[in-house]
């Protein structure tokens, strides 16, 4: 399996609670598993909500780290939500010197295995944005039409393999 780290293109969402990083970086998550342990685990995935205490977090309800590694914690007056240019946080945006030292861990979630090692993040971030996938569909299709076609043609040199060893065995019993 091949992981290409290339950026998606970013696609208006409109959304206050929507956040896309343009350039190489991850966002800080503190992850609690279902043993209660709690890890920092980085994503891409900047689709996140405030849920009722005013903490910034991700679908499944992690919380969303700040600079400081703490969770980032929102106005919830909706009066303040609604002015502009408030300074409430900075994302705890970290990059990785060699991507080779981070795995996956499940639900659009990474983490960092023994050897990593962390630099800062040239990223910035976008409001109201999505990264979107980074696939290129025509490339693929393109691939995989060929990938048939390799098979195709390899199945009909193992079918006349077989044909002529056939023969050989027939050719032999008499």
């Amino acid at each position: 399996t091949y992981r290409s780290w290339d950026q998606g293109s970013l696609k208006n969402t409109e959304s206050s609670y929507d956040f896309a990083l343009a350039g190489d970086g991850f966002f800080s998550i503190s992850f609690t598993n279902k043993a209660g342990e709690t890890s920092t685990l980085y994503t891409r995935d900047g689709s996140f909500q405030m849920n009722s205490e005013g903490y910034l977090v991700t679908k499944d309800g992690d919380y969303v780290l700040g600079e400081s590694g703490d969770p980032i914690v929102l106005p919830t007056d909706i009066s303040k939500l609604t002015v502009d240019g408030q300074y409430v946080d900075t994302f705890g945006i970290v990059d990785f010197e060699d991507y080779n030292y981070i795995e996956a861990y499940g639900e659009n979630l990474y983490r960092a295995v023994d050897g990593a090692t962390f630099k800062d993040s040239t990223a910035s971030v976008n409001q109201g944005y999505l990264e979107t996938s980074n696939i290129n569909v025509v490339s693929e299709m393109v691939d995989m039409i060929n990938i048939a076609r390799e098979f195709e043609s390899n199945q009909k040199i193992v079918n006349s393999i077989d044909e002529m060893l056939g023969k050989m065995v027939s050719i032999f019993e008499l």
